[in-house]
């Protein structure tokens, strides 16, 4: 009797077999398009909605948590400019609905100015490192605001904090468009490091994001980009084992999705 129960159990256990094979595989196929898919790192202020105020009589408000505002350079001269360094980056409340210069799309209900003036900038060190394998995406709200004209540039990057300095990895430069000054809403663009190699110099070290206006417009006071939602994610690299499980376990899922149908 024991053998006949024994023999029971294992013929039981092998015809739920049947079904649970491709549950089975599609877990193990789920779990390794989890490590190919981006995991978000978080980025402080990353809507630049603090502070929340108090802003200045005209509107806007030049302090901003969490970033650091690039330092004057050699060249800029506040007596000509008639405004100190300090003031040409900072954030201001979205426009009412309604307003032709309201924003569709911003995260929140503020959103980060720059004058259209070269080497204005914003940057910011993470507390989250480079790690080995993983590649990263740096992606950001962009759009042109007040008298900016066609060609104008700004620039987004990743770097790594070597010391004090933020040391340059990859960037994507923005270039104005016509569409800029009319668009009621930000334009994504993107700057990516590939997966980081033991030999690269950033492995371990924390990530930078930078910002800046890399070209001057013809009028500059009255010219500015408009920047939201920075967003950061790091995605794994599969390795070569893994995409070969990736291709086996679909060849098998489609196998057994055949013989499923066929055998009915």
């Amino acid at each position: 009797m024991n053998h006949v129960k024994f023999v029971g159990k294992v013929t039981s256990v092998n015809q739920r077999s049947g079904s649970l094979r491709p549950v089975m595989v599609a877990v193990v196929l789920a779990a390794t398009m989890q490590g190919a898919m981006g995991a978000s790192v978080p980025v402080p202020n990353s809507s630049f909605e603090l502070p929340a105020g108090p802003f200045l009589p005209t509107g806007v408000s030049t302090v901003i948590d969490s970033w650091v505002k690039s330092a004057a350079p050699v060249w800029f001269d506040p007596t000509a400019f008639g405004v100190q360094w300090n003031q040409l980056s900072g954030i201001f409340p979205n426009s009412p609905v309604g307003d032709p210069r309201h924003l569709v799309n911003l995260d929140g209900g503020q959103v980060a100015f720059f004058l259209a003036v070269p080497e204005v900038g914003l940057s910011q060190p993470l507390s989250a490192t480079y790690q080995t394998g993983l590649a990263y995406d740096l992606t950001v709200g962009v759009r042109g605001g007040g008298s900016l004209t066609a060609g104008t540039t700004f620039q987004i990057g990743l770097a790594y904090q070597n010391g004090t300095t933020l040391v340059p990895i990859s960037s994507t430069t923005v270039t104005a468009t016509a569409e800029f000054a009319t668009a009621n809403q930000l334009f994504d663009f993107s700057a990516t490091v590939p997966a980081v190699g033991t030999g690269d110099s950033w492995l371990g070290k924390n990530i930078g994001i930078t910002l800046a206006v890399t070209s001057q417009n013809g009028a500059a006071g009255t010219a500015y980009w408009e920047v939201d939602k920075v967003r950061l994610s790091a995605t794994a690299t599969p390795e070569p084992g893994e995409l070969a499980l990736l291709t086996v376990g679909a060849s098998l899922l489609a196998l057994l999705r055949w013989r499923r149908t066929n055998t009915r």
